[in-house]
């Protein structure tokens, strides 16, 4: 299952990633410091909006 994963600069500019897995979404989140953008959107790959506690028990699974 991979995961999209956007938030926006602070010039306003968005960005964009794809992980293969909720573990590499996890890992990417964590190496940007992310977790505190308030503008984060994690999406699994059919569009399904997911919560980053929902992002982390996946990745426990």
């Amino acid at each position: 299952m991979a995961f999209e994963i956007s938030w926006s600069l602070p010039s306003g500019k968005r960005q964009q990633i794809l992980c293969a897995s909720a573990k590499s979404a996890i890992a990417e989140i964590a190496a940007r410091r992310l977790w505190r953008a308030a503008n984060l959107r994690i999406r699994e790959n059919e569009g399904v909006p997911l919560t980053l506690d929902a992002l982390t028990i996946l990745a426990g699974q």
